[in-house]
């Protein structure tokens, strides 16, 4: 792929995702257990909003979406690796 095609692959997709906080944890009923242990740990503090709400997309997709890929799991797992290290 060409630089500029780069945001058009799957992963860019979603990691757009994570990045812009789609997820909505609402109802969520383990949303708080999350943030607080993130915000706990110092090298994560700063985008642990981020990470949660990540979090929520997954599993809300999971819960609700009848096609669920499991593959989101798989690019949620790089994206925060990413974000951390």
């Amino acid at each position: 792929y060409q630089k500029e095609h780069i945001g058009e692959l799957t992963s860019q997709f979603i990691y757009s995702k994570f990045e812009h906080e789609e997820g909505e944890c609402d109802g969520v009923s383990f949303y708080s257990d999350v943030t607080g242990e993130l915000k706990g740990q110092i090298s994560v503090r700063n985008i642990s909003d981020k990470i949660a709400k990540a979090i929520c997309y997954v599993y809300k997709k999971k819960l609700y979406d009848s096609n669920f890929e499991s593959d989101l799991c798989s690019y949620m797992y790089y994206w925060i690796g990413h974000k951390i290290y």
